[in-house]
């Protein structure tokens, strides 16, 4: 959970989230996959720092630098944060290819929804049909 002032930029992000790691933690987030990088660490950190450093409402340097990248999602900002992060312990390029595949990726998912990378709505897109369940209480 960040600590620190709001960062302005990915590389002062990963600096930070790395500098509130031990080396045991370090070898542990190390053995996950890039993939499961944001779901490596539980859901309360993530939280923090999208509270944190403003990823929702994007206000802050970090998250106008994120939407300028087409990572708008506080959510999806997070997940390229921790994503970074597990890049960087490898010793992995995080630049901007890296980074429009990332975009990508959650504007492919975010189609699908029925939405479009900013969050807003597709014309015409029909609505998913409701997963919930109800259930009848006796």
């Amino acid at each position: 959970m960040p600590k620190n002032k709001i960062t302005t930029t990915l590389d002062e992000a990963v600096g930070q989230l790395m500098a509130q790691m031990t080396e045991a933690d370090k070898r542990t987030y190390r053995k996950g996959p890039e993939a499961d990088a944001g779901a490596l660490l539980p859901h309360g950190p993530g939280t923090a720092m999208r509270n944190a450093w403003g990823l929702w409402h994007g206000k802050t340097a970090l998250s106008k630098w994120l939407r300028s990248k087409r990572i708008w999602h506080g959510d999806d900002a997070s997940c390229t944060i921790y994503r970074a992060l597990w890049r960087r312990l490898h010793g992995l390029p995080i630049d901007d290819a890296w980074l429009a595949e990332q975009a990508a990726s959650y504007e492919k998912f975010w189609r699908q929804s029925g939405l479009t990378w900013d969050m807003q709505p597709i014309a015409g897109h029909e609505e998913p049909k409701s997963r919930t369940i109800f259930v009848k209480r006796t």
